[in-house]
């Protein structure tokens, strides 16, 4: 999101100045890139909406610089993904796609649930199952601050005045813009209003229309954009409200305490692996199996906890099939074929349970075929499969 905000300010200054230097379109070329690049959400949370500023603020007063920077960005943003493309084919990492299909009707309900809690998670008001007492079932006053419902009840009018302000601020543009209503009164110099509602109403509505909900957990890492941007506009809000400002320090200092109370509570836990992790790392390195992959969220704990003797690389779904789950630190080469004086075996990590990124029996075997053993272990079933007999490159997209 620092991205978004540097390239918005930029193209506001591109907008509103006389006389442009070329530099600064340059600049907003290679952090639209870079941003486009890293997380393709940038293109809904910052170059969409600046693309609207531009068409219905900023294209009448200069329909020149207009389209100069709706071009910069939109010649970024193809650049941005076409790098992606060809540091994943040169044994680079695999970059995460925005669903680009409508999800069904019929999960609309899924979708929303998910939904709707990602967006009480970002927001910090997600107080539901929490207990409503230091006595039920917290283990000191810390950890009530730090996991009661304390902040979460005191943040929920700030979210609520961030959420009446952007469906206003929709309001008047629909009057002005549609029925025409020459008495609404938008500010169409404050681009920073226009970029926030744009920024939030697109990120919430492709989340909840799209499939990038579906299947998941509260995703709220795509409600960023809507945390940032609707908090900018409820601010404007509040402050026009004569308790604002002492409501806004109280929040903020109630917040600051659970921050400060979960950092001391997570300290003192010593939060360590499970018995089951350390399980089934004892019985790989017992058993001399040295090379494998299994879910997220079994493998680099793995890895750790044997010291890097057992080398667990992640896997995803993919469809019915599994592919890489490649990022800044990893590489394809981990997917390929092993090197002729490697190990002769390698072993998937089968999920017993369906937790969340589990990989499940189906989509390994329609993946690398059926394994040579299958041996429970724990929560797991362990895949052994004979590297001569086995095309490990089937992982790697191509």
């Amino acid at each position: 999101m620092i991205y978004c905000l540097a390239i918005f300010l930029l193209a506001r200054e591109l907008l509103v100045s006389s006389a442009a230097h070329p530099t600064g379109y340059l600049v907003v070329f290679v952090l639209t890139a870079a941003a486009v690049a890293g997380d393709p959400l940038a293109v809904v949370a910052c170059v969409l909406p600046i693309l609207i500023i531009c068409a219905l603020i900023a294209a009448p007063r200069s329909m020149k610089t207009s389209l100069l920077i709706g071009s910069t960005l939109v010649v970024a943003t193809i650049t941005g993904r076409v790098a992606m493309s060809l540091i994943t084919k040169h044994g680079g990492f695999v970059p995460l796609n925005l669903p680009m299909r409508f999800g069904d009707f019929d999960r609309f309900s899924l979708r929303f649930h998910y939904g709707s809690l990602g967006l009480l998670d970002i927001f910090g008001i997600n107080f539901f199952g929490k207990g409503a007492t230091p006595a039920a079932g917290y283990s000191s006053l810390g950890d009530y601050i730090a996991r009661g419902p304390i902040a979460p009840v005191l943040r929920i009018p700030l979210a609520i005045f961030a959420a009446a302000a952007v469906v206003q601020f929709g309001r008047a543009l629909y009057r002005k813009f549609i029925t025409r209503d020459r008495k609404v009164s938008v500010i169409t110099d404050e681009y920073l209003l226009h970029f926030s509602f744009w920024a939030v109403t697109l990120t919430v509505l492709g989340a909840f229309v799209t499939e990038v909900l579906e299947g998941s957990p509260p995703a709220s890492r795509f409600f960023i954009p809507a945390l940032i941007f609707a908090t900018i506009l409820g601010a404007v809000e509040v402050q026009k409200r004569w308790w604002g400002k002492p409501y806004t320090i109280t929040v903020l200092a109630v917040s600051l305490a659970a921050v400060l109370a979960v950092t001391v509570v997570t300290r003192s836990a010593r939060h360590k692996p499970n018995d089951e992790h350390r399980e089934i790392a004892a019985w790989l390195q017992d058993h001399s199996l040295t090379e494998g992959y299994g879910s997220y969220w079994s493998s680099s704990i793995v890895t750790v906890l044997t010291s890097n003797h057992v080398k667990v690389r992640a896997l995803a779904a993919s469809g019915d099939a599994l592919a890489p789950y490649i990022w800044w630190n990893c590489n394809t080469a981990w997917y390929t074929s092993p090197s002729p004086d490697g190990p002769r075996q390698r072993f998937v990590l089968v999920d017993r349970a369906p937790v969340l990124g589990a990989l499940t029996e189906d989509r390994v075997i329609a993946t690398l075929g059926p394994p040579a053993q299958a041996i429970p272990v724990g929560k797991f079933v362990v895949y052994i499969y004979d590297v001569g007999a086995t095309d490990f490159s089937k992982l790697v997209i191509r």
